[in-house]
């Protein structure tokens, strides 16, 4: 277990507008780890990505296909993840992505509006082991199929719950 405990940061879209709000987000990581700690952040997508995602689906995709539609939506926080990853270790701090497979992050249900069931907290306390932050897109998951699943309407909320809850987990699975 990181010493001075884990802070658990959930970065929305009303708070990740556009990319010129990444250094509110370096500045309220870097504040968090003052304390001594390690944070993990959940982003989501930056601003109306998902919607603008979702739009590109109904313009050239077949709206039934739910788990292509899933898995176009989901680079919306992937990207989020990535850019707020490379603002912290632009500004000095050390931060990790860690993907929904890497993590076992794990949903069941439809595609577009499934529901977490587990997580491997073990694999995100090693991550910190090794560096103070960690970033992780919200609001998605992977199935037993391994393909994506959307959390629905408030997913990255789930998300962040479901990580402060690995901070108490002793044997690593939730």
């Amino acid at each position: 277990m990181p010493e001075g405990g884990i802070s658990v940061l959930k970065f929305g879209s009303s708070i990740l507008r556009t990319e010129e709000d990444l250094p509110t987000v370096v500045e309220e990581v870097r504040f968090w780890l003052n304390g001594g700690g390690h944070v993990i952040a959940v982003v989501s997508a930056l601003g109306n990505t998902t919607e603008t995602l979702f739009e590109r689906c109904r313009r050239y995709g077949d709206p039934s296909n739910e788990e292509a539609l899933a898995a176009l939506v989901a680079t919306g926080e992937q990207v989020s993840a990535a850019l707020v990853a490379l603002a912290l270790s632009k500004a000095g701090i050390e931060a990790r992505v860690l993907d929904p497979v890497e993590i076992e992050l794990r949903a069941y249900g439809v595609p577009l509006d499934a529901r977490l069931s587990g997580v491997n907290a073990e694999v995100i306390r090693e991550a910190l082991t090794e560096c103070r932050a960690v970033v992780i897109p919200g609001f998605i998951a992977r199935t037993s199929r391994g393909s994506s699943a959307l959390l629905g309407r408030g997913g990255s909320d789930l998300t962040a719950r479901c990580f402060w809850f690995t901070r108490l987990a002793p044997d690593g699975a939730v």
